[in-house]
């Protein structure tokens, strides 16, 4: 059985209740990307449950009593110390770096770090903290012993899914996420970073699923064919669900075509046909709840995962009875398309991205650089 969540957002991006299925991505939702010093301090990330940049390890703060306002010149005067042969450019660049980690930052939001094998997402719990304990990891004896994480500037980060690098191959976001600043935004990746996590999701008014075409083999043509033309069998279904209360009464096909021909249908996909690969589509015409419950109940009668959940949303027997009919729609395409191309939806434990039990509160005064002792 494959079990995915339902996250149900605050427009603040609070969580106000967890079901089962698929994932609503508020607008506020933001993504950053910080990088370990080519993935070298990504194991102390991952260990300790940080993320931490060293563009200030040469401002040195005596002592933190409860917070401390970093003036502007001040730190740009340190960032020039520490990087004495830098040009003013990479300068004004660095200490960009820093206003983002120090003060755009904030508890709730999405992280990024890199190895050269694997992405790893987590999410931020806490305000930028200063702190100089040096943090270590264990020495496993298959090279020289690491090195100490000295990085004074920090921000605590709940670490949860990994994506292999290997599955990025071919997507321009493999090319984008490899830029060279140590800080930077993903916002504008947010769709395709969320496709590699849900099987259905969310956002920015815009329903979206995501499938991963798993086979080595070369890609089968008509089996492509017969999955994307499952998936606009299943919008139409939900379409249909507007006005009936059975969109499968009558002759579907007839119907089926009647929304092709007027151009109601409006599925579209991006498809990466590697082996492996992925096909990544949205909706643009879903409008409320029900046909969101149609398309995701479709889906899974697609990969035969059984739909659970969304009990006082849906009665057992209602559920039963459009998981059936799509069954039947379907007919034997559903075992094809698994055996031939092995297409499978994300699977991805995605607990510690959407736990909010452990965020600081945000300092409100965001216009400052404000940090807090360890």
């Amino acid at each position: 059985m494959l079990c995915f969540r339902i996250i149900i957002v605050r427009t603040n991006g609070a969580i106000l209740d967890i079901h089962e299925d698929i994932a609503v991505i508020p607008d506020s939702q933001r993504y950053w990307v910080v990088r370990s010093d080519g993935g070298y301090f990504a194991r102390h990330f991952l260990k300790h449950g940080i993320i931490a940049i060293g563009h200030l390890d040469n401002y040195r703060i005596e002592k933190i009593v409860e917070r401390v306002v970093l003036q502007p010149q001040e730190v740009q005067m340190a960032i020039a110390v520490q990087n004495p042969n830098s040009k003013r450019r990479k300068l004004h660049a660095i200490w960009n770096q820093v206003q983002s980690f120090v003060r755009d930052m904030r508890p709730g939001d999405i992280v990024i770090t890199m190895t050269p094998s694997a992405l790893h997402f987590g999410r931020i719990t806490s305000n930028a903290f200063y702190s100089t304990s040096e943090l270590e990891i264990e020495y496993d004896g298959s090279r020289e012993p690491p090195r100490p994480l000295t990085h004074v500037l920090r921000r605590k980060v709940q670490w949860g899914p990994t994506i292999a690098r290997c599955d990025l191959r071919g997507h321009p976001l493999y090319r984008s996420l490899s830029a060279n600043q140590t800080v930077f935004s993903a916002d504008k990746w947010k769709v395709e970073l969320n496709h590699f996590l849900w099987p259905i999701f969310i956002c920015n008014q815009r329903a979206y699923f995501s499938v991963n075409i798993k086979t080595e083999e070369e890609i089968d043509n008509l089996s492509v064919a017969y999955l994307q033309e499952m998936l606009s069998m299943v919008e139409a279904a939900s379409l249909l669900a507007r006005n009936t209360k059975d969109p499968f009464t009558g002759d579907f096909e007839s119907q089926f075509m009647d929304l092709y021909y007027a151009g109601d249908l409006r599925l579209t996909a991006k498809a990466h046909y590697l082996s492996p690969g992925s096909i990544w589509g949205a909706i643009a015409s879903l409008e409320d709840f029900k046909e969101i419950l149609y398309f995701y109940i479709g889906y899974s009668a697609i990969f035969g995962s059984k739909f659970v959940g969304w009990d006082g949303v849906i009665d057992l027997y209602t559920k039963q009875r459009i998981y059936d009919s799509f069954v039947k729609l379907f007919k034997k395409k559903p075992k094809l398309v698994k055996e031939r191309l092995k297409a499978r939806p994300p699977k991805k434990d995605n607990s510690k991205l959407v736990d909010a039990s452990k965020d600081e509160v945000a300092d409100p005064r965001s216009y400052q650089l404000e940090l807090r002792p360890t």
